[in-house]
């Protein structure tokens, strides 16, 4: 099970919302329906952060993201929340879907 913003999700990706919430947005589907796809979010994250040449440390200081933050993104440890989504595909350029669906080649 995995909680984000408020939402829990199971291994599924199937959100458990209280009712009257509205559902779960696109990205957060994306991001469960990850295991489809090759490879992880954070091996995805990897493979591009070390495509552009950037440490763990320089692409933390262009998020704002910890180093400690940016490895635990990388090895599955942290589940990316909406902020930390937007501002690695920024630091990357690339689309946040992108970064989820593994659409991009590093």
């Amino acid at each position: 099970m995995i909680v984000l913003n408020t939402k829990t999700f199971s291994e599924s990706g199937r959100a458990f919302e209280a009712p009257g919430q509205e559902p779960a947005s696109r990205l957060w589907r994306l991001f469960h329906m990850q295991s489809q796809q090759p490879g992880t979010f954070g091996e995805r994250l990897r493979l591009l952060r070390k495509k552009r040449g950037l440490t763990q440390v320089q692409l933390g200081a262009r998020t704002g993201l910890s180093p400690t933050a940016v490895a635990e993104l990388e090895l599955g440890v942290r589940s990316p929340a909406a902020r930390d989504l937007h501002v690695v595909a920024l630091a990357l350029d690339v689309r946040i879907e992108q970064l989820l669906d593994g659409s991009v080649q590093p």
